[in-house]
């Protein structure tokens, strides 16, 4: 595992023949043990900055979710922490850089 350099969303691969959106409510379930209720699909792109050890350029599906049930059960080899942040603590957060990005990108800081 090679953890993210700061705050980051929920995140991972999309395994062959598998759909994007699968794998975003698949990702999120294992990483915090939340099941997304609908996820609505935001945008992709590839970030030719943001390398990946194992895949090479990263190619981002950036989905909005939610949720009804926001405990969050937590897996420490998947996470470093997880919680939940307003719009101004987010603004606060050693955001990990793409993230940053894509927040900015769609107005959200």
């Amino acid at each position: 595992m090679f953890p993210p350099p700061g705050f980051a969303c929920p995140a991972g691969h999309v395994d062959e023949g598998e759909d994007a959106k699968v794998a975003a409510l698949r990702e999120v379930f294992e990483e915090t043990g939340i099941k997304i209720d609908d996820a609505e699909f935001l945008f992709e792109e590839e970030v030719p900055w943001n390398y990946c050890r194992s895949a090479g350029v990263h190619y981002w599906y950036v989905y909005k979710a939610e949720v009804s049930n926001m405990e969050i059960n937590r897996q420490e080899e998947e996470t470093k922490s997880a919680g939940w942040y307003t719009v101004e603590e987010m603004k606060n957060l050693p955001l990990e850089e793409v993230w940053k990005y894509f927040y900015e990108k769609l107005g959200i800081i």
